[in-house]
């Protein structure tokens, strides 16, 4: 069997690319600034009196907290106006920006470890914040904005990234920052078992890769509850009014007519798409793990609400690589004879009669590539 390489990005191509996206998220974190409301106070937040469950959200508060006493920030921050009238934004904003290059960067280098063809390496990222502006930014209700959800997206994405490459003790590194950023970090645990699972059918020795799984899945959950037990124990006295499950506010969603269109809007309205395709991801690690997808969704009905967008967006790096690959399976056929064609046809004189036989070949691939069962 002939293997076809991915075909190389011209350099000149894929700087243009990178300003086009980096030009994109920022234009997307700047609309969420300005089209989006805050839910909780910055400054009772940095002080450590907000609510719950986000204060227990705190890691970015040092770091914001430096934004908000840096005289050059604080003298940059006069010069400006609305989203960046005030050093903490500021500091946001770039932790958001980078956060969504960040994540733009992971989704390609999953898709490049997933991909049997390259041809769609653009995909992915720009997918992904088509993805975003509908998931978390297009809301006419409960459309929020949280400090951490940028990171949160990051962090998770990097995450699976880990999984795929099987770092597992880098993972054992990530996950307590993850964690203090947001909680969702359990979220790995699944991601790990369903991945391992895979491992398994093709290794020599699967009972040795279950015991290992189950060993490092068990100490992330553990790791997880020591966490949690200590970061509410740091905050014994904040108003709990909203820490709660909201799963019965949810079930009233489901039966509300004026809410179906922003429930159908989360993944830019293709969820059931992708629910009824995911078979068709051709890399088995990643079809693997999707059952995430429906977890996480199951998840945030019974802790989140469900109509705020912007809880899902930790799965949209992932979905939109995901996406790309159904797509490439479903019309990119049989990508390599594409690939073969244009090999063969440029060692060939440019005539007629010495293009055909690679053509009549490329034909022969697509033909059996069609009939043959999927």
């Amino acid at each position: 069997m002939r293997t076809v390489f991915p075909p190389r990005t011209r350099p000149g191509r894929f700087v243009l690319y990178i300003c086009s996206f980096a030009i994109a998220a920022l234009y997307v974190v700047h609309a969420g600034f300005v089209n989006t409301t805050p839910y909780i106070d910055l400054s009772q937040w940095l002080s450590g009196h907000e609510r719950l469950p986000f204060q227990k959200r705190a890691l970015l508060i040092p770091l914001l907290r430096a934004f908000d006493h840096s005289p050059a920030v604080q003298h940059f921050a006069k010069t400006r106006s609305f989203v960046l009238a005030q050093p903490v934004k500021i500091g946001l904003v770039v932790i958001d920006f980078l956060s969504l290059l960040g994540c733009g960067f992971l989704a390609t280098r999953i898709y490049d470890r997933a991909t049997h063809s390259g041809r769609l390496r653009w995909a992915p990222s720009a997918l992904m914040l088509v993805l975003y502006v509908f998931t978390a930014g297009f809301r006419y209700e409960s459309n929020f904005i949280f400090p951490y959800d940028m990171l949160s997206m990051f962090f998770f994405t990097l995450g699976i990234y880990l999984i795929q490459r099987n770092k597992i003790w880098m993972l054992f590194i990530l996950f307590p920052i993850a964690t203090l950023n947001r909680e969702t970090t359990l979220m790995w645990a699944p991601v790990l078992l369903l991945a391992g699972r895979y491992r398994a059918k093709f290794s020599c020795q699967p009972h040795r890769v279950w015991i290992k799984t189950a060993l490092t899945t068990t100490a992330l959950v553990l790791m997880w509850f020591a966490m949690m037990h200590f970061i509410n124990g740091r905050y014994p006295h904040n108003d709990r009014s909203e820490d709660f499950p909201r799963i019965f506010y949810n079930i009233r969603l489901l039966f509300s007519p004026k809410d179906w269109d922003q429930l159908l809007s989360l993944f830019a309205f293709t969820l059931h798409f992708a629910l009824l395709s995911w078979r068709k991801i051709d890399d088995g690690l990643l079809r693997n793990i999707f059952p995430i997808v429906p977890l996480w969704v199951a998840l945030m009905f019974y802790q989140g609400v469900i109509i705020e967008g912007r809880i899902f967006s930790e799965l949209l790096p992932y979905y939109a690589v995901v996406s790309v690959l159904i797509f490439e399976h479903i019309y990119l056929v049989y990508p390599a004879a594409d690939a073969l064609e244009e090999e063969e046809a440029d060692t060939q004189p440019v005539f007629e009669e010495a293009t055909l036989w690679p053509r009549l070949r490329a034909m022969q691939f697509k033909v059996a590539a069609a009939l043959s069962p999927r």
